[in-house]
């Protein structure tokens, strides 16, 4: 989160770039948004944001420092680092020098001589024009100057003069469009923490090539952005991977200055916030996969900035190591990890600009920097584990077998909601499932798509768009903003058993107790390796009758109950008696791509229902004949056909009875 300011006073709002803008916002809503994120405040954080709307600003770290382009070693540095990527960096730059950018996956093209900061580059609407809500991501990340990079990094490998002068140019393009604390590329000193970055990394490059006149302008602009950053900081309800970013783009600053002014004070601070960020286990404490990955590509180029300059890396190598021992246990096929929670693919660094971000990249890249390797680009890949796994700190059961040589990773969600008050980038998601074959999906999350209310946001964060239950069509927690939660959930681990041919989990959370209904909603999940047989029963009980409904989303061309054209089939029973429908939902691959999926819902009314589904993970597609029987705290799911099974699961116990 961030703490914007007015785009010419510089007088810092309530506005955070979780909500992106609430510009987002139409009218009546802000209103209400304002109130809620007042409510998600401390008396402390009031104090404090009082304190800047007065015009108070902290003290700089950096008062004073000021970078130099030339002469250091940073630049043989940066070579030495970049040199293994010199074909596809000359590749990229080859594109961007023609005007082509890439935002998600969306090719843009622009004039690379004459570009409009202040148009979207993804529509090619001026922020100005129309009266409804704007959705800003797409030209902050135009203002965050991560394509300078691999055209400043090419320039410099294969001696391109006019690749060079062209950063140059569109440097000095950006600085008389954008006045210091003025427009969209002043909007928050989170987005100018990437833009130190980028600078950081593409400047040293080309300063070379620079007239002596543009560059002490560029050096001026640094020096402003620097304290921009320095006295807009993320603080209280905001403090999570956004201050850890305004901590690298300070951290980069000090780094290119002559003396080390503030570098103890920012990096004591970074090892700080990564720790409390972070789980005990590895995990990331917003609850978000692709937040995961951004924070250890933040930490990764953080240590190797800090070990570059003769630094000893202290605390943040356990964080990491930490990190990536998540990253092993939780990874799928190609390394990739599940999609649960926000995904928006932010970046710190782009080298390989027009490729998508790949987890296994990411990963290699920080352990490369743990075993001291001079590049930023990671040599070897860092496995997943092929046993199942139990993260309890963070919350997550991962079941792993194979199926005819194919990896199998079922992802049983456990873990609370998000990171601190506003949990921003969690989604309402306890005790989702997702389900992977190979390189396969079978049962998936429905994504991010979206940070805009009015393309979708609410509907990718709702519990109907995860694979677990849903009662009286309410969400788990409460939405007062497209990034605040209000009423939050508990969820607790009540039983793990890995290890053997019948591994099991159960779980439950507190999401629906303050409901009209009161309702408890527990589930467990039973996989049986050998069979490939994966049994989840969903107990939900409250104080007065209620409608709950058992959710699973689908890929895209799914055959419904026979999950995939290949492989899979599934079956739903329910006591009292389910009806079944059909429909559709939002899908979402990547951020900023979205299209319709497959959604199946079984929906009973009761005060107590229990329901029992069966996923055949094998090639045999016929659907489970299912029976299901539930008195007295204990259910009974009786599996025919070929698939023979009978368990029985008394909820007061740790382990179910499995016959087979």
């Amino acid at each position: 989160m961030w703490n914007a300011t007015d785009s010419r006073s510089g007088v810092p709002t309530l506005t955070d770039a979780r909500d992106c803008d609430v510009t987002l916002l139409l009218k009546p809503q802000r209103a209400a948004w304002y109130l809620a994120r007042l409510a998600a405040m401390s008396p402390a954080e009031v104090v404090w944001r009082a304190r800047r709307a007065a015009g108070f600003e902290p003290a700089s770290p950096l008062a004073g420092a000021r970078p130099r382009w030339s002469g250091s070693p940073w630049r043989s540095t940066l070579l030495q680092a970049l040199e293994p990527a010199r074909a596809e960096l000359t590749v990229d730059a080859e594109r961007i020098a023609a005007g082509e950018l890439d935002l998600w996956g969306h090719q843009v093209r622009l004039d690379p001589h004459r570009v409009d900061w202040q148009r979207d580059p993804l529509d090619g609407r001026a922020l100005a024009a129309g009266s409804g809500p704007v959705d800003r991501k797409a030209i902050w990340e135009l203002h965050r100057h991560q394509h300078l990079v691999p055209l400043a990094a090419a320039a410099a490998l294969v001696d391109r003069e006019d690749w060079a002068a062209l950063c140059l140019g569109q440097l000095e393009s950006w600085i008389e469009a954008n006045p210091p604390r003025d427009g969209v590329g002043w909007s928050s000193g989170y987005e100018t923490a990437h833009r130190l970055v980028s600078w950081a990394l593409a400047v040293p490059l080309v300063a070379d090539r620079a007239p002596e006149q543009l560059l002490e302008r560029i050096t001026e602009s640094y020096v402003e952005q620097t304290r921009f950053v320095a006295i807009s900081p993320s603080r209280f309800s905001s403090a999570n991977n956004h201050r850890l970013m305004e901590l690298l783009g300070l951290l980069a600053a000090s780094l290119l200055s002559d003396h080390n002014t503030g570098r103890d004070e920012i990096w004591g601070e970074l090892e700080r916030e990564s720790a409390l960020q972070t789980f005990a286990d590895g995990g990331n404490r917003e609850q978000a996969a692709g937040y995961f990955l951004y924070v250890l590509e933040i930490l990764s180029l953080a240590a190797f900035m800090v070990r570059e300059a003769g630094a000893d890396l202290d605390s943040l190598d356990r964080t990491l190591e930490s990190m990536l021992a998540w990253y092993a246990s939780v990874a799928g096929v190609g390394g990739e990890l599940p999609a649960v929670g926000d995904d928006a693919e932010d970046r710190p660094l782009r080298i390989g600009y027009f490729s998508p971000r790949r987890a296994s990249v990411v990963a290699a890249r920080a352990a490369a920097v743990l075993r001291g390797e001079p590049g930023l680009i990671g040599s070897r890949d860092v496995p997943s584990l092929r046993e199942s796994k139990t993260l309890e700190e963070s919350g997550y059961v991962v079941f792993r077998s194979t199926l005819e040589g194919e990896p199998v990773r079922i992802v049983f969600d456990v873990g609370n909601l998000g990171f601190g008050a506003l949990a921003a980038h969690g989604h309402a998601d306890a005790l989702a499932i997702v389900v992977d074959v190979g390189a396969e999906t079978l049962l998936r999350d429905s994504g991010t798509g979206s940070y805009a209310p009015g393309d979708g946001r609410g509907e990718f964060r709702a519990t109907l768009a995860h694979n677990t239950v849903v009662v009286d069509g309410a969400d788990q927690a409460e939405q007062r903003g497209p990034h605040i939660w209000g009423r939050h959930y508990s969820t607790v681990l009540e039983a793990a058993s890995l290890g053997s041919d019948v591994e099991y989990a159960r779980g439950a959370h507190d999401g629906y107790e303050r409901t009209a209904s009161g309702a408890a909603h527990t589930r467990s999940v039973t996989f049986l390796r050998s069979r490939h047989l994966l049994i989840v029963l969903d107990r939900v009980s409250g104080n007065r009758e209620f409608e709950a409904s058992l959710v699973w989303n689908l890929m895209p061309g799914s055959d419904l109950l026979r999950l995939s054209p290949r492989l899979g089939a599934l079956a739903v029973a329910a006591t009292p008696g389910a009806t079944r429908r059909e429909e559709e939902g939002r899908f979402s691959r990547r951020y900023a791509w979205q299209e319709r999926a497959p959604r199946l819902r079984w929906s009973a009314a009761g005060r107590e229902v229990v329901f029992a589904t069966v996923v055949s993970l094998g090639r045999d597609r016929s659907i489970p004949e299912l029976g299901l029987e539930h008195r007295d705290g204990t259910s009974r799911v009786s599996i025919g056909g070929i698939a023979r099974t009978t368990l029985v699961e008394d909820w007061n116990r740790d382990h179910p009875v499995v016959d087979v």
